[in-house]
């Protein structure tokens, strides 16, 4: 599988910073400090995740930013903070590693990812019961193993994922 690790989770959906940088649309690039931002990915309540290009590095990263800025509270911002910093101790094969927690010049907070390319657990399962020949019950379990072994890490380390569900799970 590579880099890509059946199974992944992603870092819990909280609300986040300031300043939401712009949608991209239609292919139209627009940055957050050196990140160029390519596409949405995801959406939760608050908190949404970009498909972005790291110019430095040269690679490309998934960053976290807020939906609504106006209406993120100091706490959410320290929860946002600290998914960051807590999930970036996190070193598990099953786990998205977090690269980098960051401040643009306009105030929005950030944090990159890995970006993981797959599926979520949720189209695999649907695959299953839809007797798809690449995915069997077996196969399923077999990712369903890998989520519970990340969860008791996460667990051995005092953290809880508190939005844990077939949609988080990014299957490579």
């Amino acid at each position: 599988l590579g880099e890509v690790y059946e199974g992944q989770v992603p870092t819990p959906r909280h609300r986040v910073a300031d300043a939401s940088p712009p949608t991209p649309r239609d292919g139209d690039l627009v940055s957050l400090g050196r990140f160029q931002l390519l596409a949405e990915l995801g959406r939760g309540g608050m908190g949404r995740v970009i498909e972005a290009r790291d110019p430095e590095l040269r690679r490309s990263v998934a960053v976290k930013v807020v939906v609504d800025p106006a209406e993120v509270t100091e706490a959410q911002l320290a929860r946002f903070v600290a998914e960051a910093q807590i999930t970036g101790q996190l070193e598990h094969p099953g786990i998205v590693p977090v690269h980098e927690l960051g401040v643009d010049e306009s105030g929005q907070v950030y944090f990159t990812m890995k970006l993981v390319q797959g599926e979520e657990l949720g189209d695999k399962y649907d695959k299953v019961f839809a007797r798809d020949e690449e995915w069997n019950t077996t196969r399923a379990l077999g990712v369903l193993l890998r989520v519970c072994e990340a969860m008791s890490f996460a667990h051995s380390k005092g953290v809880i994922h508190r939005d844990l569900k077939p949609a988080n799970v990014m299957v490579g």
